[in-house]
């Protein structure tokens, strides 16, 4: 049994690969390149959730950047974002503390909301040039995170 005072915050993480790479195809090398600095921005804890997106082709580079997350692939228009969303619809969002979005796809504003409401802490990390205020706003915090293909 562990105790609400000494437990760690649980974290799901939801990552947009193709979003943070800033290309519609992530070679290896920049899908490590994404991994190593969203984990330098925001260390993931050993009780936390990953689950990271990316159409079909960029598949294995995905599974090998991101070694222990939860990796779906979805080709077509917002196929990662539509993986991801699958994603958190299978999970209870009261299992966690903090909602991470890996993104700066408006997509994820009624998800946003949904954990908002649950009482979670939402963080968006995601290109700022790139996200509408509007989006960026619905989060309690914000990581600014430059396309690594920019």
């Amino acid at each position: 049994m562990t105790n609400a005072l000494t437990s760690p915050r649980r974290q799901l993480r939801l990552v947009d690969l193709e979003n943070l790479a800033g290309s519609p195809v992530v070679s290896l090398d920049n899908a490590t390149a994404v991994a190593q600095r969203l984990e330098a921005a925001l260390p993931l804890g050993s009780t936390d959730l990953q689950a990271v997106a990316t159409a079909h082709v960029s598949g294995f580079a995905a599974k090998a950047a991101f070694p222990g997350a939860s990796v779906k692939w979805r080709s077509g228009k917002d196929g990662a974002d539509l993986a991801l969303l699958d994603c958190a619809g299978q999970l209870p969002l009261t299992s966690f503390d903090e909602l991470v979005i890996a993104s700066a796809d408006s997509i994820f504003a009624r998800l946003i909301t949904e954990a908002k409401s649950a009482g979670l802490t939402v963080t968006l990390v995601a290109d700022t040039a790139r996200a509408s205020r509007g989006f960026l706003s619905l989060a309690d915090s914000v990581i600014a995170f430059p396309a690594v293909a920019a």
